[in-house]
């Protein structure tokens, strides 16, 4: 088993040419204002339950832009071109179900 964060909050970066930007598993964590760009996996991957992410911008990862797990709020987020070239599932933002994705724009991803 791997890292599990509980109420992380990571703020106002640039995460470029990493394998996942940021890899943030656990729940009720807060992402804000973070920049994830050309990772060779993710750019931002927070797959836990009640996740806030917002303000984040993600383009140019080798897989999806911006996971986000069970009962999570995205808002005010960009994600464009994840996933084009590299063969692997991508979407430009992913939420599971019972979350809420607003204010977001998602262009030129790779299932898209």
């Amino acid at each position: 088993m791997g890292w599990y964060y509980i109420n992380l909050r990571v703020h106002n970066g640039k995460v470029d040419q990493w394998t996942t930007g940021v890899d943030a598993p656990g729940d009720n964590n807060q992402l804000d204002h973070i920049q994830a760009a050309r990772n060779s996996a993710y750019g931002i991957h927070a797959n836990g339950h009640g996740t806030l992410i917002s303000g984040c911008l993600a383009y140019d990862n080798e897989r999806t832009g911006i996971t986000a797990g069970i009962g999570a709020t995205v808002s005010r987020c960009t994600s464009s071109n994840n996933g084009t070239n590299s063969g692997f599932e991508a979407r430009g933002i992913h939420a599971g179900p019972g979350s809420t994705i607003y204010g977001c724009s998602s262009l030129w991803n790779g299932e898209e």
